[in-house]
């Protein structure tokens, strides 16, 4: 029997599924692509999430679109703060959530031989623990990244502490291979502890949107601007959206701006203090955080779909996953041109690229949209077109599969001697 193929593979995660955001949507469309692809996939989610619970569908386990889930420790965390304050501190959350997983794996495998680990982790204490549980079950592991590491991510710093770099390259030592969201991150993890990579930028569900946008005319008098996604300011400037839609406000009396996506108390009070100061409380909504299912219909009933990026370290590493949705849509895009979005699609040719931190420049590009919508539906038309036919879930989930099975797996006999 060939053991190289890939008949089976369990992803763990610490990530809602299979509502959430940005990274939740990314493992489904790469989960619901393997399926397709002839692969049985299992999503493990091994923290709970009192953010955003998959009541709706069915409980702590159940199956999505042909993708299984099982939240180990359950979906919701106690709803008392203290609890949830002092689990963490303790570290019974994280060991409870090893332990339960690892049970999880171990039933999973007895019931079906397990062919590969994802680990959509980026702690270095998950993958060693995830890797190791890996080689014990013969298994193969692969660590799937799509950010730097805290604390270039979270306070953007422009390298991590010595210490967690050499903690990283120790416990990478058992991962098999890596999957990079750009080419700047699998090449800054292969630094650290070298490993076939594949690069997986651009994927979209495009079974999601498979519907087509409303059609405008020459110039849309009247509808709305969207953007969908994080709202942390360091990761998604939506503040520059803000200030070019105060530009050209004035000349479209009748268009709106929507600014989908939770924000902290903090962020929120900014972004309505600087909406007030341009004088557009009533043309700027904030509707805050929708399903997953809500997102195609928001996406496609608008007129223009904006996103912004700031020119940072982790934007360099990082890649848009609204991209995908974006182009998916069919409605005309603009984003800023930061990492290596201009690998994957043209400027005036699938999408509209501008230059970051520049709002004057990003108005421009809008009011060029708006008057020349014809052109704009063209080039809309054309990025929809390329993501469905070189990156949609079935093709990238097929690069994926092709990928992992290059990484051959271990033998039983290689597992026993690790066991030692």
């Amino acid at each position: 029997m060939n053991n190289t193929l890939l008949r089976k593979c369990v992803i763990v995660s610490q990530y809602p599924f299979p509502r959430g955001m940005a990274a939740t949507n990314r493992i489904l469309a790469y989960s619901r692509g393997l399926v397709e692809n002839g692969v049985e996939v299992e999503v493990l989610v091994h923290t709970p999430t009192s953010r955003w619970p998959v009541a709706k569908f069915e409980g702590d386990r159940g199956t999505y679109k042909g993708v299984r889930y099982f939240h180990t420790m359950g979906q919701r965390a106690s709803r008392f703060r203290l609890v949830r304050g002092i689990s963490v501190i303790s570290g019974f959350r994280r060991f409870w959530g090893y332990l339960s997983t690892a049970r999880a794996l171990y039933v999973s495998n007895t019931q079906k031989a397990i062919d590969c680990v994802i680990i959509s982790l980026d702690d270095p204490l998950s993958l060693f623990v995830y890797s190791s549980l890996a080689r014990q079950l013969g298994s193969r592991s692969v660590f799937i990244f799509d950010e730097y590491p805290i604390p270039i991510r979270h306070k953007l710093k422009s390298a991590i502490p010595r210490w967690k770099e050499a903690l990283y390259k120790w416990c990478l030592f058992r991962v098999t291979g890596y999957v990079a969201i750009s080419e700047e991150l699998g090449g800054y993890y292969r630094k650290l502890c070298d490993r076939s990579t594949l690069v997986l930028p651009v994927i979209a569900d495009v079974s999601r949107f498979e519907g087509h946008p409303r059609s405008g005319a020459g110039r849309p008098r009247e509808g709305y601007i969207c953007y969908m996604g994080n709202m942390e300011l360091a990761k998604d400037n939506v503040d520059n959206i803000v200030k070019a839609f105060g530009l050209i406000a004035s000349s479209f009396p009748r268009v709106s701006l929507r600014l989908y996506g939770s924000a902290s108390g903090a962020t929120e009070d900014f972004l309505k203090a600087l909406v007030s100061e341009l004088g557009l409380s009533a043309r700027v909504e904030m509707p805050g955080r929708v399903g997953s299912e809500e997102v195609p219909a928001i996406l496609q009933g608008s007129i223009m779909l904006v996103s912004s990026q700031p020119d940072t370290v982790r934007a360099k590493g990082g890649f848009p996953t609204k991209l995908g949705e974006y182009l998916a849509s069919g409605v005309p895009a603009i984003m800023t041109d930061v990492g290596e979005n201009s690998r994957y699609v043209r400027n005036g040719v699938h999408v509209y690229l501008v230059v970051p931190d520049d709002p004057a420049e990003f108005a421009k590009r809008m009011e060029h949209v708006l008057v020349n919508y014809l052109e704009a539906q063209r080039v809309a038309a054309a990025g929809r077109q390329l993501v469905f036919e070189k990156y949609s879930h079935h093709a990238m989930g097929g690069k994926l599969k092709a990928f992992i099975e290059t990484l051959g797996k271990i033998s039983e006999r290689e597992a026993v001697i690790d066991k030692r």
